[in-house]
């Protein structure tokens, strides 16, 4: 199954596949990349609820490549994968909403269409996150929607980190506690106070 990965080494999306390294641990790779640009996650590291959410946001279907003739798809409001070039052949893609769109008719050369319509993006991550700038067509993605159904290895590795959470907090539980104080307990009652006073008499 193909899956698009944000890398928690500089937060821009990539094709990945994953594979697990033992029981516990996950292995990311990045397709095109070196066995070295791996990313390894252990499950014992996410020890909370919320961690395993925020990881398994981390993965979403391969973002796919907007064409010409489908420019009128990518609309005010829409969420898109967009390429950013860090340098010349370095292009890394971040999240970015369309702010607006400039249209342009479109023409065709050699029976081809061609889009010369712009794009006001505004960036959610990234070097650029929070500014707007113009993007052409070209280095824009559509960003499809999530499954239900995940990755089976996907679905293992965040069971298991899941399993080893409700260990933990199962041990907390049965771990015997100190009697809390009683405030209400500990303060004498108006009977009581009332033979003091009348004892000091």
């Amino acid at each position: 199954m193909a899956l698009e990965f944000r890398s928690q080494m500089d937060d821009a999306w990539y094709d990945a596949r994953i594979v697990m390294d033992g029981y516990d641990c996950l292995r990311v790779k990045f397709i095109g990349f070196p066995d070295d640009h791996d990313e390894v996650f252990d499950a014992n590291n996410l020890t909370s609820f919320k961690d395993i959410a925020e990881f398994r946001r981390r993965f979403r279907p391969v973002s796919v490549q907007v064409q010409d003739n489908e420019c009128s798809q990518v609309a005010k409001g829409t969420l898109v994968c967009v390429a950013h070039a860090v340098c010349p052949d370095d292009r890394r893609f971040y999240d970015a909403v369309v702010y607006k769109v400039l249209h342009e008719e479109h023409r065709f050369v050699k029976g081809e269409e061609e889009c010369p319509c712009s794009f006001i993006l505004f960036w959610r991550h990234g070097p650029k996150a929070g500014c707007l700038t113009v993007q052409d067509l070209e280095n824009i993605c559509r960003v499809q929607p999530r499954r239900s159904k995940m990755n089976p290895l996907l679905t293992s590795f965040l069971e298991t980190a899941r399993e080893k959470i409700e260990i933990t907090l199962s041990k907390i539980c049965a771990t015997p506690h100190e009697p809390a104080y009683d405030e209400k307990a500990c303060r004498p009652s108006v009977s009581q106070r009332l033979k003091q006073t009348l004892g000091d008499d």
